[in-house]
């Protein structure tokens, strides 16, 4: 196995429970939207463990242990996208790395890849240990589909390096606790980092990706900027060595030398650092926009809770809707009364599609209704029996007060 690119170990999230949510300013809309459903505190999944030891199967790279509703189809799938000997991406007997994929099968497979002692074979060196959780629809949900997250709880959850049994119990894995994605956040980070990294997600095709600072942290909060549906098709890895074999969307990498555009020649896999300018997707430009505007005010948690309402997956129309309705949002929050009528103007046959759209909408519509008008001297109108009408008329005919 070629070892190729080396990455720095991944830092693990730290959460800070005393802090505020960042984007909780003083002055900005509240965000009504509620997040998915909570879940259960822990989730029930089907395991593997791939890595080499001696048992009655054979030696050298196996599955060595699988839950028993783990198929024959899905057991050869994991056994040919598997990282075997040489494939973390750093030497250190501390090095980390990850995989994750949609399976055949149509579950979803993510791997915490470790050393676990030394390898037993006369190859000599340290022996790659995979863990996987194999997740079906409604669990991988609980997870906000994010593989980051199934991987953090895989790490606080598996012992490796001790011998397992052929036939594994069902695991059972902490649930994400649902936190919102700024109080993970420990230092603004650029946002155009976030943005080439996402463009490679939204574009499609296959990506060796280097410049990535922190990278378990912002490969988790990228995904957040997705659409809940469109993490379920995602497959990435990092802290592993470039592989053609494994057949993976998006490697993150650590740099874009070492050999690696000669492995990829031909095979129709682009090379970006996300450090270095980049030519990005015309057709996601508003969404892009509008997390260039947040980013200064840390409002990743309201995109993270817009996107986890978004089912219909990688939508640029939809996307540049939501993005234009919040960047008019923010303008309406300092804008004069003649703005205002513009925007009024702007608004007055849009009709909302979906919850999210729905949701902002309907601020907006809050923000930049026109003032009540002044009320006449009481002795030459008579009394009225309700409050003066000061609603707006939108596009359905409806009114919004």
């Amino acid at each position: 196995m070629n070892r190729l690119m080396r990455m720095p170990v991944a830092r693990p999230v730290t959460r800070r429970t005393h802090a505020a949510p960042a984007d909780s300013t003083a002055g900005a809309p509240a965000v009504r939207l509620d997040p998915p459903p909570a879940h259960a505190e822990s989730v029930t999944c089907d395991q593997v463990i791939f890595t080499s030891i001696r048992t009655p199967t054979g030696e050298g790279y196996h599955i060595v242990a699988h839950s028993p509703t783990v198929t024959y189809d899905e057991r050869a799938e994991l056994t040919r996208r598997s990282p075997s000997h040489g494939s973390l991406a750093r030497a250190d007997e501390d090095a980390v790395g990850m995989l994750a994929y949609p399976l055949a099968s149509g579950r979803f497979a993510v791997g915490h890849c470790v050393y676990a002692g030394a390898e037993h074979t006369a190859r000599g060196g340290l022996r790659v240990w995979t863990h996987y959780a194999i997740l079906d629809s409604a669990t991988y949900i609980a997870f906000g589909n994010n593989p980051l997250r199934v991987q953090r709880a895989l790490a606080a959850t598996i012992q490796p390096g001790v011998a397992p049994p052929q036939s594994l119990s069902p695991l059972t894995l902490p649930a994400w606790p649902r936190t919102d994605i700024a109080q993970h956040i420990q230092e603004p980070q650029p946002a155009e980092n976030f943005i080439r990294l996402l463009d490679t997600h939204l574009r499609g095709g296959r990506w060796a990706i280097a410049g990535v600072a922190d990278l378990a942290q912002t490969a988790e909060w990228t995904l957040d900027m997705l659409s809940v549906s469109a993490r379920r098709q995602v497959s990435l890895s990092y802290g592993l060595a470039f592989c053609l074999g494994r057949e993976l969307a998006i490697t993150l990498v650590d740099c874009v030398r070492g050999g690696i555009d000669r492995l990829i020649r031909g095979h129709n896999v682009i090379l970006r650092d996300v450090a270095a300018d980049a030519v990005l997707a015309d057709a996601f430009t508003p969404w892009y926009a509008l997390i260039r505007a947040w980013a200064p005010r840390q409002r990743w948690n309201r995109i993270s809770r817009y996107t986890a309402h978004l089912t219909d997956g990688v939508d640029s129309r939809v996307l540049a809707r939501i993005a234009q309705l919040c960047l008019d949002l923010d303008s309406a929050e300092t804008a004069d009364e003649d703005a205002k009528a513009k925007l009024r103007e702007k608004y007055a046959d849009f009709a909302p599609v979906g919850v999210v759209e729905a949701q902002v909408f309907g601020e907006l519509a809050e923000a930049i209704a026109p003032p009540p008008e002044p009320l006449a001297d009481a002795a030459e109108t008579p009394p009225t029996s309700g409050p003066a009408n000061s609603s707006v008329q939108i596009n359905d005919g409806g009114r919004i007060g």
